[in-house]
């Protein structure tokens, strides 16, 4: 076979099938594209360009209600998370403010370490080791001073402030993050015992200052047990 026909056969399968080549068309006419088979054509690229999920969501009105419940669902932790972040975060800052006035307004040993006073006026460092007893003597304890027992208290504020954060961020990308990946992929969308699980995990997976911002705790109801994804 010639390079020309063989050209010609490609060109020829490339027009039918509809496929965009950049070549000029010169069997399939425009006016064979405005035909029924033409319009077939379009209609079969057209499907051809949906991916699965898409297909599922168009044909399946029982799953499409359900991956929409879900995805609202989804919405509303994901809403509460980061809801619950800027509110930590800001705590964590005042926190951390404060703690900082309160060290700046200590007594200091000669090497700058800080001191404090507890509820007994004992001398003892910042990490509750005792100052002995001659080197307290030397100490100018300032005025307004912040006792120990609520430096370690302003101190604790800032860990827990931080572990919340850290609580919520890991809530963020560990949970909710695969869960909008599964929920959206198009190639490969999960069926209704995936959603279920999917929506559970959100649900467990949550912090209690997640959980306390959804204004309506009911999830979706589960879905019958003889509902599967349609093979496409």
């Amino acid at each position: 076979m010639s390079d020309r026909r063989r050209q010609d056969l490609i060109d020829y399968s490339n027009e039918i099938a509809g496929r965009e080549t950049g070549r000029m068309k010169r069997f399939v006419l425009d006016s064979d594209e405005s035909s029924l088979a033409g319009k077939e054509r379009k209609e079969r690229r057209s499907r051809d360009a949906l991916s699965r999920l898409q297909l599922l969501l168009a044909n399946d009105a029982i799953y499409a209600e359900r991956h929409a419940e879900a995805l609202s669902m989804l919405g509303n932790y994901g809403a509460a998370a980061e809801s619950a972040i800027s509110d930590v975060e800001r705590e964590s800052s005042r926190a951390r403010e404060a703690l900082q006035n309160a060290q700046d307004g200590a007594s200091r040993l000669p090497d700058g370490r800080l001191v404090f006073q507890d509820q007994d006026g004992t001398a003892l460092l910042s990490t509750g080791e005792r100052v002995p007893d001659l080197e307290a003597q030397s100490i100018e304890w300032r005025d307004g001073a912040v006792t120990f027992e609520r430096y370690c208290k302003m101190k604790r504020g800032v860990d827990e402030a931080e572990l919340r954060l850290l609580e919520l961020r890991r809530y963020q990308v560990d949970v909710l993050g695969p869960a909008r990946e599964r929920l959206t992929d198009p190639e490969d969308p999960p069926d209704f015992d995936e959603i279920d699980d999917i929506l559970e995990e959100i649900r467990i997976g949550a912090p209690e200052e997640v959980t306390s911002r959804i204004p309506n705790k009911a999830a979706p109801a589960p879905a019958p047990d003889d509902s599967v994804v349609p093979k496409l």
